[in-house]
């Protein structure tokens, strides 16, 4: 085992990073895309029943 060997802190960095907030994704989209997502959940609500 190398010297520089070291066991891994309890606080990796994927648990010290923050979940996305609700809604996040929409300011990634661009305006076309967003209304294309809008739609196409909007389409599937009503194809399952639920509008």
């Amino acid at each position: 085992m190398s010297s520089s060997w070291r066991p891994r802190s309890p606080r990796s960095r994927c648990t010290a990073r923050r979940s996305p907030r609700p809604g996040s994704w929409r300011r990634r989209l661009s305006a076309e895309d967003a209304e294309l997502v809008e739609k196409v959940a909007r389409e599937e609500l009503t194809r399952l029943g639920y509008r």
